[in-house]
C-alpha cells in the first residue's frame, strides 16, 4: 500500500520516517544539551508522562476550585509535550547565550552598534554603553541559532530498527475528540 514500507525507499513512507527521525534528532539534540546545562535532570517519557499527568490534575483542580487557568481545560499529550518542549529550547537558549554572551570581542560588539545604531529602534540615540550588554546578547544567540543545525548535522543517531518496525502507521486508529 501507499503508507507502507514496501512503498520503496523513495516512497512516501520512507520520506515520513526520515522527516520524523530528523525531527526526533533535533529534539533529543536539544534535551541532552539541557541535560548537561543542568536546565533538566531527567527527558525520560516517564518523567513527561508523570508531569502531564500532574498538570492536567492541576488544572482539573484549579477549574473545580474556580481558579482561572490559562490555555485549555486539560491539555492532550501531543500539545503538552511542545508546550515543555518549547520551553526547554528557550530555557537552553537564554543559559548557552549567556554563558557565551560575556566572551564576544568588544570590536565585534562595537561592530553590531555601528552597523544597526540607525535602523533599530532599541539602538536609536542609544549611548553604547547603555546597550553594550543587549547587543552581546544578540550576537551570542544569532551564534546559538547558526550553532544548532550544525550540532544536529553532527549528532550520532542510533535508531532501534526493530522497535520502529513495530510502530507501521495503522488504519484502525481513531481520532480523538472531547
Amino acid at each position: 500500500g501507499y503508507w507502507s514500507p514496501d512503498s520503496g525507499p523513495d516512497g512516501p513512507f520512507a520520506k515520513l520516517r526520515e522527516m520524523t527521525l530528523d525531527e526526533l534528532s533535533k529534539i533529543k539534540v536539544q534535551q541532552a544539551m539541557a541535560k548537561e546545562k543542568g536546565i533538566t535532570q531527567d527527558v525520560s517519557f516517564v518523567t513527561f508522562r508523570e508531569g502531564f499527568q500532574k498538570e492536567n490534575q492541576r488544572r482539573k483542580e484549579a477549574l473545580a476550585n474556580g481558579t482561572v487557568i490559562y490555555g485549555p481545560k486539560q491539555h492532550d499529550e501531543s500539545a503538552y509535550y511542545f508546550i515543555r518542549f518549547g520551553d526547554l529550547s528557550y530555557q537552553l537558549k537564554r543559559k548557552v547565550c549567556k554563558e557565551t554572551a560575556p566572551a564576544i570581542p568588544e570590536q565585534e560588539i562595537r561592530k553590531f552598534y555601528d552597523e544597526y545604531k540607525d535602523k533599530a529602534a532599541a539602538l536609536k540615540d542609544a549611548p553604547f554603553d547603555t546597550v553594550r550588554e543587549r547587543i552581546a546578547e544578540e550576537i551570542a544567540e544569532r551564534n546559538f541559532d547558526k550553532q544548532l543545525p550544525i550540532l544536529f548535522q553532527s549528532a550520532k543517531v542510533e535508531t532501534k530498527e526493530d522497535l520502529i518496525r513495530t510502530l507501521l502507521p495503522r488504519h484502525d486508529a481513531k481520532p480523538v475528540t472531547d
